[in-house]
């Protein structure tokens, strides 16, 4: 396999981007393959779901990039990008392969100009705490997080809010004071349940630092809330469908392996009473 860039033109500090190769390379799942897999793990009712019709998932190794163990947040990134675009009918019309996405907004430069227009700063008002590294050019891992996912959005045309739910992560690379607010799991699914009502419900991002996952729908009853989740960390051997699973939670956000008769990748990672995580939330259209 061959890798993208030569020594003198890679600009970042990760080990070269590498292309999959065809055996290697996997599709991201469209919405019809969707709507059969939601079928088949999701027959109770009272969901509230994004559309999926206008839904495409992308996971590792799922186009152009070897990104397993790395592209978890870019992947989550192309499954938000899509749904907008396919809202306004403009999916054919953009190239949000991981490729142009890392190459063309990993760079420290381009997202502070990104961030002086999605925040209304001026060039000499630019704040103290964005002196930090938190761009993914500046991280050996080649990393993005929501913060990253904002500022591209914003320049697709879509704006989005950053919550963090119960405090900041600690591996986080963003600046904290990027978050406009705090809330907790209670708080949280208060959100979701309003937000995921119609087909403007575009899927929102979760992110702790390490990992990032999907959430595309919710359902809460008398004793537990339900998270549907696209989980990119799916591994080479493993089909597609592994990513898609919900998660039981308890009311005060616990994950309980014994309530849990999905399989699911992150097991209790996705744990909203002791962890930390970032969100994105893209507005409505």
């Amino acid at each position: 396999m061959d890798s993208l860039e030569t020594k003198d033109e890679k600009p970042y500090l990760r080990p070269k981007l590498i292309e999959l190769s065809k055996e290697e390379e996997k599709k991201p799942l469209n919405s019809q393959e969707l709507e059969t897999i939601f079928k088949e793990k999701f027959s109770f009712t009272n969901f509230k779901i994004s559309n999926l019709k206008y839904l495409t998932y992308y996971y590792y190794n799922s186009e152009s990039i070897k990104d397993n163990s790395w592209g978890c947040a870019w992947r989550s990134l192309q499954t938000v990008l899509s749904y907008f675009l396919s809202l306004k009918g403009e999916l054919d019309k953009k190239d949000i392969s991981f490729k142009n996405l890392f190459l063309n907004y990993g760079s420290r430069s381009t997202l502070i100009d990104l961030f002086k227009k999605d925040y209304n700063i001026t060039d000499d008002k630019i704040p103290d705490y964005m002196n930090v590294p938190f761009s993914p050019f500046e991280d050996l891992n080649g990393w993005a997080e929501p913060f990253i996912s904002k500022l591209v959005l914003f320049d697709f045309g879509l704006k989005s809010q950053l919550i963090l739910i119960n405090n900041y992560p600690n591996k986080a690379n963003a600046p904290e004071e990027v978050f406009q607010k705090t809330v907790n799991f209670e708080e949280f699914v208060n959100i979701l349940e309003q937000y995921f009502n119609d087909e403007y419900s575009i899927p929102i991002i979760l992110d702790d630092g390490r990992v990032s996952i999907i959430i595309s729908g919710i359902k809460v009853d008398e004793d537990f809330i339900y998270f549907i989740i696209l989980d990119p960390h799916i591994k080479l051997a493993e089909k597609a469908d592994t990513g898609v699973y919900y998660i039981k939670l308890n009311k005060n956000g616990n994950f309980d392996i014994n309530e849990n008769t999905q399989k699911t990748i992150l097991g209790s990672i996705l744990n909203f009473k002791t962890n930390n995580w970032m969100v994105l939330l893209p507005e409505k259209l």
